[in-house]
């Protein structure tokens, strides 16, 4: 098991778990930055949730991860991805 924000560019992975976030929700698409359970609210949005396939599109390690769950690219901070835990697919 590892988070997220591990994985390389090009992998594929499906979601296992996602962890409580301490930290607020920031993000520009969304009005979670006031709410208690602004993190899992933005996450699914995106479609994140346990059994989810998730592919990492970009993973430059320094910034933010672009991904693609079902059609849709996302582009997801490192320390939201951290907090999502993924398995790879054999």
């Amino acid at each position: 098991m590892k988070n997220l924000s591990l994985i390389n560019t090009g992998e594929k992975v499906i979601v296992i778990g996602i962890n409580e976030n301490k930290e607020k929700c920031i993000c520009n698409n969304c009005n979670c930055l006031n709410n208690k359970h602004g993190f899992q609210r933005h996450i699914l949005k995106m479609g994140i949730m346990p059994g989810k396939t998730i592919e990492v599109l970009n993973n430059n390690q320094d910034g933010a991860l672009l991904i693609r769950i079902d059609e849709m690219s996302f582009s997801l901070s490192k320390g939201l991805a951290k907090n999502i835990f993924v398995k790879a697919i054999h």
